[in-house]
């Protein structure tokens, strides 16, 4: 029994398995949607630098601290290939959304969204994620 990721699939053409290169997700880095983002952002360092000093927060800021969290939680992710998952990053959805992270393996798949958030309390236990009160499956 070979590897479920490269065994044809009964009545498949082995030709349609692979992605061009574009259409594959599997090369993408975390926070591959915010790296496009910033790199299409048309605010020069010198506007930026203005904003700040008006008090204002530039949007381009806050897309920076996420691609901070994603690459953080991307790395962490990435430890449990050893495992045995997989682990796919950035998935655009239509607009502007995108899943940060897929996780696939041996115990299910898991859509893993990142969040910044200031002082909050995150527990992990065996039924879920609490994020102070709040309780998410």
């Amino acid at each position: 029994v070979g590897d479920v990721w490269s065994m044809p699939w009964k009545g498949d053409d082995p030709e349609r398995l692979f992605l061009a290169p574009d259409d594959d997700l599997a090369p993408n880095r975390p926070g591959e949607a915010l790296r496009a983002r910033l790199d299409a952002s048309r605010a020069g360092p010198g506007r930026l630098l203005a904003a700040r000093l008006l008090g204002r927060r530039p949007r381009e800021d806050a897309w920076r601290r996420s691609l901070e969290g994603e690459q953080y939680v991307g790395s962490a992710l990435e430890e449990l290939t050893a495992g045995g998952w997989r682990v796919v990053h950035s998935i655009p959805l239509p607009g502007e959304a995108d899943i940060d992270h897929l996780v696939i393996g041996p115990g299910g798949v898991f859509c893993v969204q990142t969040q910044l958030l200031r002082r909050a309390a995150v527990r992990v236990g065996d039924d879920g994620v609490r994020v102070g009160r709040e309780r998410q499956a």
